[in-house]
């Protein structure tokens, strides 16, 4: 059984970055809409990541399974973006696959390709539900009560249900004396 290796974890990361640059100047990358290109770079490096961290698969070995596992259970997990970099990853795996094909980086790049088209709503799903998020990413996500674009909480419900006994009054314990005597 294969064993994480810093050696060629920082082998596959520096091949990305390479084939990246490469990816970035294609008519792959010009069909992507400008969000996706902002977007894509993060994606191709934490897709790369986490192939090789979680499923210890280098370019050469991805493979439609590590995908989905990736995609599917990892990125919502783990990846802490916006809604819209989820919207990106879909197209963007896509067309660097398409990329990666025509260049023979990896061997099954058009099957990868076609499978992340097809997962590419359930990426999305997947993402904006609180249930798939990591402990991390739940503390770092704005709240579902929370206004994603003022960043404004929601109605909240309030804690205390009765209002508040002043200092100077009956103590609510009942024993007469005043509040601020009593049980302050």
């Amino acid at each position: 059984m294969e064993e994480f290796s810093e050696k060629d974890f920082n082998a596959v990361m520096d091949k990305i970055c390479e084939i990246g640059e490469e990816f970035n100047t294609t008519s792959y990358f010009e069909s992507l809409t400008e969000e996706q290109k902002g977007h894509s770079v993060s994606i191709v490096k934490l897709f790369a990541n986490h192939m090789y961290t979680y499923c210890l698969q280098t370019i050469e070995k991805w493979n439609v399974t590590g995908l989905v596992e990736v995609c599917i259970e990892i990125f919502p997990r783990k990846v802490t973006a916006p809604h819209e970099f989820f919207e990106s990853v879909g197209p963007v795996l896509k067309e660097f696959f398409l990329f990666c094909a025509e260049k023979d980086y990896t061997p099954y790049a058009a099957k990868l390709s076609e499978a992340v088209e097809r997962i590419s709503n359930e990426i999305v799903e997947n993402a904006s539900s609180p249930e798939n998020w990591g402990m991390a990413k739940s503390m770092m996500m704005p709240s579902p009560q929370q206004d994603s674009e003022t960043g404004k909480q929601g109605r909240t419900i309030p804690f205390r249900s009765e209002p508040k006994t002043g200092r100077n009054e009956p103590c609510p314990c009942g024993s007469g004396k005043k509040y601020k005597k009593c049980c302050l």
